[in-house]
C-alpha cells in the first residue's frame, strides 16, 4: 500500500560481532577448562563438571557460528512495523503478525526479551538484536504501533 507508514530495524552487525567474539572466546576457556580436568584423572564430580563445560563449550560455538551466518545474511534479519502488521525476519523464515491478533506486548524480564501474546498461537518472542534499540525501547515501539493501528477493542 503507497503510503504507508513503516519503521523498519536493522540487525545490529557491530554488536553481533562483539557477542559473537565473546561466545568463542568463552567457549576456549571452557573447552579447555574441561580438557584439564578431564586430564587430571577426576572423579565422578569431576567428570561431570567436565561434561557439562564441554557442553557449554559447545553451545557457545554453535552460537558463534550461527551469529556468523546471521550477520552474512544481515539483510535477511530485519523487524519491520507497518500499518496493520509487524513482520519479523529471522533469515529464511518471515512472521506475519496482523495487529488484529495481538493480545499483549511486554518484556519478559527473565529473558530480556520482547514477548508478543498472539490470538490462538504460541507467543512470539522478539530478540533485541536491532541498531539503536535496547529491550525496553523495542517493546515501546512495537507496543506503540500495535496501540497506534486501527484495531477493535484499543483504549
Amino acid at each position: 500500500m503507497e503510503g504507508e507508514h513503516r519503521t523498519r530495524y536493522e540487525l545490529d552487525s557491530n554488536a553481533e560481532t562483539a557477542v559473537r567474539t565473546v561466545r568463542l572466546i568463552a567457549a576456549v576457556l571452557v573447552a579447555g577448562g574441561a580438557a584439564w580436568i578431564m586430564l587430571g584423572g577426576p572423579g565422578l564430580l569431576g567428570w561431570i563438571i567436565a561434561l557439562l563445560g564441554a557442553a557449554a563449550a559447545l553451545g557457545w560455538a554453535a552460537a558463534f557460528f550461527l551469529s556468523r551466518r546471521r550477520t552474512a545474511r544481515s539483510d535477511q534479519w530485519f523487524l519491520e512495523l507497518r500499518g496493520d502488521r509487524m513482520v519479523l525476519a529471522e533469515g529464511p523464515r518471515q512472521h506475519h503478525v496482523r495487529w488484529t491478533d495481538v493480545e499483549a506486548v511486554e518484556v519478559d524480564e527473565e529473558r530480556l526479551v520482547v514477548r508478543m501474546e498472539i490470538a490462538h498461537e504460541t507467543p512470539l518472542i522478539v530478540e533485541p538484536r536491532y541498531r539503536g534499540v535496547g529491550v525496553y525501547d523495542l517493546c515501546e515501539a512495537i507496543d506503540e504501533a500495535w496501540r497506534g493501528a486501527d484495531v477493535p477493542g484499543h483504549d
